[in-house]
């Protein structure tokens, strides 16, 4: 649901992190081949190449900006510290999703076993299509409403900048508490 947040215009920066994609149908298609396939035995993973389907959120970001341009998508990554601190505020910023942050590929899975046992085909391995399709289906079911965020989008230069100043004042009353009452600076 990252790219549902992104079309919503929820937050007015881009968590530092990447996914590993694959198109819902072809894991539909996966699990019904699976179902249907008699030598099918053990464990089977549905997942693309990592190589091919791992995207930096901010790579994400920009393939729906210039899928949907009448959504405001942010541009911006927001910094770890920062994420750290409304993490606080924000229930859905848990240690989890903070400790998966910062890394610019993932390991990823891998998706050949059911290829090579089973013969499935992953049909839908174009990403950008895949977001496309994905977003239009959004649209469609309601989840994201096409055009929506232009007002939140106003709002989000204030709450940046209300991040960063809390951001720092955090950070100068650390750095006041460190050098403690009695610091006097020097005269130039």
């Amino acid at each position: 649901m990252v790219p549902a947040t992104l079309l919503k215009n929820q937050f007015p920066l881009i968590a530092p992190m990447s996914l590993n994609i694959i198109d819902v149908r072809d894991v539909a298609r996966g699990h019904v081949h699976i179902l249907e396939s008699e030598s099918a035995s053990g464990r089977y993973i549905i997942a693309l190449d990592p190589a091919e389907s791992s995207m930096n959120l901010l790579d994400v970001a920009e393939k729906l900006r210039s899928l949907f341009p009448d959504h405001p998508i942010p541009y911006f990554s927001a910094p770890l510290p920062l994420l750290s601190v409304l993490s606080t505020f924000i229930s859905r910023l848990d240690q989890c999703l903070l400790d998966s942050m910062g890394y610019e590929n993932l390991p990823g899975f891998d998706g050949s076993k059911i290829v090579k046992e089973l013969g499935f085909e992953y049909h839908h391995t174009n990403l950008t299509v895949t977001l496309k399709d994905m977003g239009e289906s959004f649209f469609d079911k309601g989840i994201v409403v096409r055009g929506s965020g232009r007002l939140k989008s106003l709002m989000f230069p204030a709450i940046l900048a209300l991040c960063v100043t809390s951001f720092v004042i955090v950070t100068l009353r650390t750095l006041l508490t460190a050098v403690g009452p009695d610091f006097k600076p020097k005269k130039a």
